[in-house]
């Protein structure tokens, strides 16, 4: 009866057993957490670069406010990506903190070429709903330099 009390029958307890020092462990320490955890993903997407290097280094040079005044005065719409890849901004933010104003009404969503936010009388009267914006980075630079 080796190991047994007087009320069990059976083998110790698993319990006992921890006690009694029998219990070895399966488990190795965890080590560095670095390795086992997935890199960290970011919802963003990538910006997608121009891809000729003499435009990306003409594109950085414009501020918004030329850009700007250049489709106002020719009366020419570009959507918020184009004017975002002109001036290094993204399109959702490129006209942030600017009024609304006849000027700013050039700066047009792709989806359906109208200024985000603006009702009709606050847009430019010139602005015509059916007229096609210019809607790359690439296309608006182009123009850009058509029209100083």
């Amino acid at each position: 009866m080796c190991g047994l009390t007087t009320r069990s029958s059976g083998a110790p307890t698993a319990g006992h057993q921890a006690r009694s020092g029998g219990t070895r462990y399966i488990f190795a320490s965890p080590g560095l957490a670095s390795c086992r955890r997935r890199p960290l993903s970011s919802n963003v997407r990538p910006r997608n670069p121009l891809r000729s290097t003499s435009a990306h280094s003409t594109l950085h040079t414009m501020d918004l406010s030329s850009v700007l005044d250049r489709l106002h005065k020719y009366g020419q719409k570009a959507t918020y990506s184009a004017v975002g890849g002109i001036v290094g901004s993204p399109a959702r933010s490129v006209m942030h903190g600017q009024p609304k104003s006849h000027r700013n009404t050039w700066v047009v969503a792709k989806k359906d070429r109208q200024p985000t936010g603006y009702t009709s009388a606050e847009r430019d009267p010139r602005l015509q709903p059916a007229a096609n914006p210019l809607a790359s980075p690439e296309e608006l630079l182009t123009w850009l330099k058509a029209y100083p």
